[in-house]
């Protein structure tokens, strides 16, 4: 990790990596949301290349509103919808684990910041359609490259003023869940690597880096 993590980066640098984008679409395709599209582009963060990859809801953050809304507005959906969502898709049984490990825990951290159980809770970042899209492209990609094993560098709480978020919500609990123990890297023979892009621009490289080789 350089200058932070989110979902879409994540996804960005598998892409980058070597993780076929159009297969993980296709499957993406599946999962019973709509209203959402994808932009795919190479851009630079401070002078390195990478992969930028956003899903486009409209009705979404800073989006606009859009046809499905009605049907799933935001802050609405509870873990066990989302859960439903994953399950009525055609990702394999391995994608859909995973990706219910990284919703769960997205939603545990919000379950406890709110005081309310999971039954319970009503939560907004997993609800929306980008975080449940890149938590399943990332189990996705992460099958397809034949990862079996997940390490990152550590999570240092800093100060730092960027004016805006290195690290998601989505992110952390991405790595959080695959990861067995932060801020430990084993010599690792490298065998491909790729850059994803975040939407900001810091004044480091607002780039997650991904490495993919044999231990």
């Amino acid at each position: 990790m350089i200058g932070g993590a989110s979902g879409n980066m994540l996804f960005g640098a598998f892409v980058d990596a070597g993780a076929d984008f159009d297969a993980i679409v296709k499957l993406l395709e599946t999962i019973p949301v709509d209203g959402w599209s994808i932009v795919r582009r190479r851009t630079q963060r401070r002078g390195v290349e990478a992969t930028y990859i956003d899903v486009v809801i409209p009705g979404e953050d800073d989006h606009h509103e859009h046809p499905d809304a009605h049907r799933h507005p935001p802050g609405t959906r509870t873990f066990a919808d989302v859960v439903r969502i994953f399950e009525e898709s055609q990702l394999s049984r391995a994608q859909v684990a995973m990706a219910r490990s990284i919703a769960e825990r997205l939603a545990l951290a919000e379950a406890r910041e709110t005081g309310m159980t999971l039954e319970r809770l009503h939560f907004h970042p997993v609800g929306q359609i980008d975080a449940i899209l890149d938590i399943a492209a990332t189990c996705i990609a992460i099958e397809l490259l034949g990862v079996e094993r997940v390490f990152c560098s550590a999570f240092p709480i800093e100060r730092e003023d960027f004016g805006g978020q290195r690290v998601t919500a989505t992110g952390a609990a991405i790595l959080s869940t695959l990861v067995e123990e932060p801020g430990v890297r084993p010599g690792l023979r490298v065998e491909r690597s790729g850059y994803g892009a975040g939407r900001s621009d810091f004044p480091v490289p607002n780039v997650i880096r991904v490495e993919i080789g044999q231990l």
